[in-house]
Order: C-alpha cells, then sequence, then structure tokens
C-alpha cells in the first residue's frame, strides 16, 4: 500500500515537473517568435530576449538590414568596383567615401503628406557652392526625377524665384533641406504644372561647384552632378483605417482611430493621458507658449539626445516632430506635438516591449488624430 501511495506521488511530482517545463518552454519559444527586430528606414534596430528570455530588449545599435529594405549590409553584398555606404546602405563605386559630396533621403519609403528630410554632405577637403533649396527654378540646383523606364527627365523643385543665393558648404559639414509632399504645400502645386504624379520611385539630382565664380556665373559646364539614393512614395492606407474603432473624447476635443481585434485599446489611463500599448497621448497645458517655444522648454526640461526635429501636419495644423534617444540604453524615442485651444497635444511612442507592433501602427493612427473644433 506505501509503495502505491509513493508511486502515485512521484507520478504526481513528475506530471507537476512536466507541466512547468512545458510553460516554460512555451514562454521560450513564443518569445523567439514575439521579439522581432524593427525597421527604421532601412536599418535595423534588432530585440533581443532577456531574463532567460521571459521578456524583450531592444539593442540601441542601428546597422543596415537587407530586410528592411538596405542594398547591402556589408562590403561584400556589393559588385566589383563598389563599396558600401552604411550611411544610406547602398552600393557606391569604390572610391574613398570621405572625398565625395553626397546627397540622401532619411528614408527609402514615405506616406504622401509626410515630409522628406534631404541631407547634403560635403566630405571633400574644400568647400563647394550651390544653389539654395526650393527657390531655384531656372538652372541648376535641386531636381527630381521619376523611374518610369529609367529616369529621363529631372523637374526643378522650386516654387518662388528665378534665382536664389548662392551657398557656400564648408568642408566635412552638411546642409538638411526638407520638402513637405503635403497638398497644399508649393511643391506639389509646382509639380503638377508638369503633370508628375507624386506616387511611384524617385531619386534627387544635385548639382554643385568647386569655386564661387562658376557658381555665381553659372558656367554649367564646371557644375559636378550627383544623385540621392532611390526612394518610394505611396499612398496612405485610408481603407485600413476606415475600418478601425474610433475613440472621441468631448472633454480634451480630439477624435482618434486604432485598430479592433488588437489585444491593447486605445483608453484613458490618468487624467489627460491616454494609451495604446507603447502608444502614448497626452493633453498638456501650453501656459502661453506658442509651439515653437514649448517644445524648446520641454527639450530643455528632459534628458534627450534629439536627433531629428522638423515641422509636419497633424489634424491639418502645423506640428512639430522629435525622434530622440534617452537613457543609458540611447532607446529610440519619437513625438509629435501640435497645438489647439490651449493645449499641446504630445502623440509619440517609445522602443521597448511592443505588444501591439506600435511602430507600424504608430503613424497610421498618428494620420487618423483630429480635433473635434
Amino acid at each position: 500500500m506505501k509503495k502505491v501511495i509513493l508511486n502515485l506521488k512521484v507520478k504526481i511530482l513528475i506530471g507537476a515537473l512536466i507541466v512547468v517545463l512545458v510553460l516554460v518552454g512555451g514562454k521560450l519559444i513564443w518569445n523567439l517568435f514575439t521579439c522581432r527586430d524593427i525597421c527604421y528606414g532601412n536599418k535595423v534596430q534588432p530585440q533581443v530576449p532577456t531574463d532567460f528570455g521571459f521578456s524583450c530588449a531592444t539593442v540601441s545599435m542601428l546597422v543596415c538590414s537587407k530586410k528592411c529594405g538596405a542594398e547591402c549590409e556589408t562590403h561584400k553584398d556589393c559588385p566589383k568596383g563598389f563599396i558600401c555606404n552604411f550611411e544610406d546602405c547602398r552600393c557606391i563605386p569604390e572610391i574613398q567615401l570621405e572625398k565625395q559630396v553626397t546627397i540622401t533621403t532619411d528614408k527609402t519609403e514615405y506616406g504622401l503628406g509626410e515630409t522628406i528630410r534631404i541631407i547634403v554632405k560635403n566630405n571633400l577637403d574644400k568647400p563647394i557652392w550651390f544653389y539654395g533649396w526650393s527657390e531655384f527654378t531656372c538652372v541648376g540646383g535641386f531636381s527630381i526625377g521619376k523611374k518610369e523606364k529609367g529616369y529621363k527627365e529631372f523637374y526643378p523643385l522650386a516654387t518662388e524665384k528665378c534665382l536664389s543665393p548662392i551657398v557656400k558648404l564648408e568642408p566635412k559639414s552638411e546642409r538638411v533641406y526638407k520638402l513637405n509632399l503635403s497638398l497644399s504645400t508649393p511643391a506639389r502645386k509646382h509639380w503638377e504644372e508638369y503633370n508628375v504624379e507624386l506616387l511611384g520611385t524617385f531619386k534627387f539630382k544635385f548639382n554643385y561647384f568647386l569655386n564661387e565664380t562658376s557658381a555665381q556665373e553659372h558656367h554649367i559646364n564646371e557644375a559636378i552632378t550627383i544623385y540621392s539614393n532611390e526612394f518610394t512614395i505611396r499612398k496612405r492606407n485610408k481603407e485600413e483605417t476606415s475600418k478601425w474603432k474610433t475613440y472621441t473624447n468631448k472633454e480634451y476635443g480630439f477624435e482618434i482611430k486604432y485598430p479592433k481585434g488588437n489585444q491593447c485599446e486605445f483608453s484613458e489611463i490618468e487624467e489627460g493621458s491616454f494609451s495604446f500599448g507603447r502608444i502614448e497621448l497626452s493633453v498638456l497645458d501650453s501656459k502661453g507658449l506658442n509651439l515653437n517655444d514649448y517644445v524648446d522648454k520641454f527639450i530643455a526640461d528632459n534628458d534627450w539626445t534629439i536627433e531629428i526635429r522638423e515641422t509636419t501636419t497633424v489634424a491639418n495644423r502645423e506640428g512639430i516632430k522629435l525622434i530622440y534617444r534617452f537613457g543609458g540604453a540611447n532607446r529610440y524615442g519619437e513625438v509629435t506635438f501640435v497645438k489647439n485651444n490651449g493645449n499641446i497635444y504630445a502623440i509619440g511612442y517609445t522602443s521597448g516591449i511592443f505588444l501591439c507592433n506600435e511602430p507600424e501602427i504608430f503613424p497610421k493612427m498618428l494620420s487618423t488624430f483630429r480635433f473635434l473644433k
């Protein structure tokens, strides 16, 4: 009888151990699938299991990744005579990168209505000269080409004047320019004159000079022409968001949509503060400050490293978008500020353990945000 009871206890203990092992193993396997890397442009930010595999952590390092659209991850990915430019993850001719002038975009894919950041970098040991951004229509300067059986024609990016001041770019320095693709911008209206549909694959053309006299007198035969990486402009997916749930808050005067059938719900977590997973919306008192001054003070009050600050459009109002790093792990954060009726609305997210695919959902949610009045 004692032997039977002992065997029964042993069996129960073994059964309990098996259940524990199955649960632990299941959790470990689950995290192997849920700790997914995050794409930012054509670079990747890895997510790795921590705490013996029971949670995910973000690795701060961003590297070129083919699964995010990069042309190359290492020099070996490029054909003979080319090397990988790790700034835009594309193959370039095998001449030393530090001896080039480059023009690149901050991403390789944009939605219609987004802002493109164009970076002109002078890696030469001498200055260059070029005609300034957005007002130069007659000759040279910046222009854009659409890929239609190659790049047959490039169109000016200008809107107002025929000539603009000549820019001198010192050695080892860069300039960042912005191109807003919203419907109401002069650039959009200007392109419409050329019957250019702003959907598809594009690249920028850029002319510069190695001496000031050539630029001033516009000796076009002495201009050096370079091209940017290719980038794609797509329509925003309104059909997808049209099927989402709508959250309306009359007290704070806003409305926003979020995907249904998701384990995350958009809800108020405390007075004036709302969340959808790691996506957060805060309604803040502007204290009489305009939007720009408020953002300046906000940055000064927070220990952030600002990587990008740019103007944007939210709910048909001008907003300010920040991309930043923070904390000891140098984590990624993104937030957009917009002002309405004396309040500042701050909408953003930070990297971490994502439960609801927040990085992909965030720009779509932001595009549905609107004020009730």
